[in-house]
């Protein structure tokens, strides 16, 4: 038993040994292995402080996720603990290098599947829904971010596009749900530095600009009902 907690208790590798072990890893063909060893050096909680070989390591990270299909939410969930405070920036080159990634996963897909009319069939497809699965881990991560609020917008447009090129109405309902109520959890944590603030006009302008875009999506995708909703949520910004 005192040797297990050791174990448990011992300094994960610091991210330069990580990414030495998991290129090692990759090398003999252990991809989720590789995975685990940079999430478990991104997840440590005791370091002294953030350094560009963090950033290395979760490139990485973000890289191997992608190409196994392994949502990278637990990853990021640690990252933007570490990074969102004093090193923002970092969390955007991140985010903007997983929106790279999956969007690439997407596109190649429907080119496989031989397009998006046949596509838009394929509620299946693994590399879809991974596409799908990753904005939304992204909205989860910015939902209460001012300073990286202009990602946040680009990663709804995303959605948008994904749910009305592939006629994904019942995503675009969950997406609706998802902005409505990211507006009370923000309403409720205001009291941090970094948090989108309510009262400005460049948030409410932001909110409104969303709020047309879902409407004349759900209006392009005849989904009636999701644009009364959308319309009455209008009428609450206004």
């Amino acid at each position: 038993m005192s040797s297990y907690k050791s174990k448990r208790s011992r300094p994960k590798d610091p991210p330069n040994v990580a990414i030495e072990n998991a290129t090692k890893l990759l090398a003999d063909k252990k991809k989720e292995s590789a995975f685990n060893v940079l999430f478990e050096t991104i997840s440590y909680r005791h370091r002294a402080q953030f350094d560009q070989t963090y950033e290395k390591a979760m490139e990485k990270y973000i890289d191997i996720g992608c190409d196994i299909l392994k949502s990278c939410k637990e990853g990021f969930l640690h990252y933007r603990s570490l990074v969102q405070q004093n090193h923002p920036q970092s969390l955007q080159k991140m985010i903007n290098h997983l929106i790279k990634k999956v969007s690439e996963i997407g596109q190649r897909e429907i080119v496989t599947l031989g397009g998006l009319e046949i596509a838009s069939g394929e509620y299946e497809s693994k590399a879809l829904k991974y596409e799908w699965d990753s904005y939304q881990t992204i909205l989860m991560i910015l939902r209460n971010n001012g300073k990286l609020n202009n990602i946040y917008k680009k990663v709804v447009e995303k959605c948008i596009s994904y749910c009305l090129s592939l006629s994904r109405s019942t995503e675009f309902k969950k997406l609706n749900d998802v902005i409505r109520r990211r507006f009370g959890y923000v309403i409720n944590n205001q009291q941090f530095d970094y948090a989108l603030k309510i009262n400005s006009s460049e948030t409410l302008n932001s909110m409104f600009e969303i709020r047309l875009k879902l409407l004349q999506c759900a209006l392009d995708m005849s989904l009636h009902q999701e644009s009364f909703k959308t319309i009455k949520d209008i009428q609450k910004n206004i």
